[in-house]
């Protein structure tokens, strides 16, 4: 499975306090605030930690928002199975979408009340697509892909990570 990689400031959401910090557990909450509402849908879904990415106004739209790509502290859960406890009843982010949205076109039918998206997921099989498409899409909301087995538990060193920064400097 393949996920867009976004460039924004990775935070975790403690559910049971319902309070971000940085994966140094440090306090979080300069580009996202606090999320009560957020961190109850977790505990009603028995998720302990949330795995997200914050973005600041200037990566979309004129406000900040959280991309919400992975779940831990429930036990032997596989990324398939974190996917569907993703499901918090939020929009699935579509990058593409966003694209034809900031060119000015489509915006009727844009989700503006939304404040969290879900990552997209794609087959594996699409990561080179989606990367170079990524790449074509104007500003710096994205820094690459990220590959990830769906059998996998949580471990954050067993994904593999391509950026564009390393594409361009290998040519």
């Amino acid at each position: 499975m393949v996920e867009p990689k976004y460039n924004g400031h990775r935070v975790i959401l403690d559910s049971e306090h319902g309070v971000l910090h940085n994966r140094h557990l440090k306090p979080y909450s300069h580009v996202l605030p606090s999320q009560p509402h957020l961190a109850k849908q977790c505990r009603r879904k028995y998720i302990k930690f949330l795995d997200m990415e914050a973005m600041g106004p200037r990566a979309y739209a004129h406000r900040p928002m959280g991309i919400l790509f992975d779940v831990y502290g429930v036990a032997s859960t596989t990324l398939e199975r974190r996917s569907v406890l993703l499901g918090l009843g939020y929009p699935v982010h579509d990058p593409f979408r966003d694209a034809v949205l900031r060119s000015g076109q489509g915006q009727e039918d844009w989700d503006r009340s939304a404040y969290h998206y879900v990552v997209p997921q794609y087959p594996a099989k699409c990561a080179d697509a989606l990367f170079h498409a990524l790449m074509l899409l104007p500003g710096d909301a994205y820094e690459g892909i990220v590959l990830k087995q769906i059998d996998n538990q949580y471990r954050n060193n067993r994904w593999v990570k391509f950026r564009f920064d390393q594409y361009n400097n290998e040519r």
